[in-house]
């Protein structure tokens, strides 16, 4: 296992786990990119185990998010939207409490 770049995986880990938290990014957008990160940390040997990360995306497989929206006409939008708003409810507060968990686990022994 490669330390530095676990490291550096798990401070990414951290900073997007803080982006969700604070709202400075969407779920749709921080869980893919939370999702990304646990694969690479996997591969680097580090298996986490937030499986509501994955589940969330599964659930929102088939609608828009991030930049593709922009290609949609408002009223496909409103139509995603209708859909993807009761899911984001659904899932937020277990995607918040493993945003938590995260920060309390690695933000700890993060470099100065």
């Amino acid at each position: 296992m490669n330390e530095e770049k676990r490291n550096s995986y798990l401070r990414k880990l951290v900073a997007n786990a803080r982006a969700i938290i604070s709202y400075q990014v969407g779920l749709p957008v921080g869980c893919v990119k939370m999702n990304r990160l646990l694969y690479w940390l996997e591969n680097e040997g580090e298996k986490l185990d937030f499986p509501v990360f994955g589940e969330y995306l599964e659930t929102v497989r088939e609608i828009p998010t991030g930049s593709e929206r922009l290609e949609c006409s408002r009223a496909a939008l409103r139509r995603y939207d209708e859909r993807l708003v009761p899911i984001n409810i659904e899932y937020r507060e277990r995607i918040i409490d493993a945003c938590f968990e995260m920060v309390e686990r690695f933000a700890a022994g993060e470099p100065d």
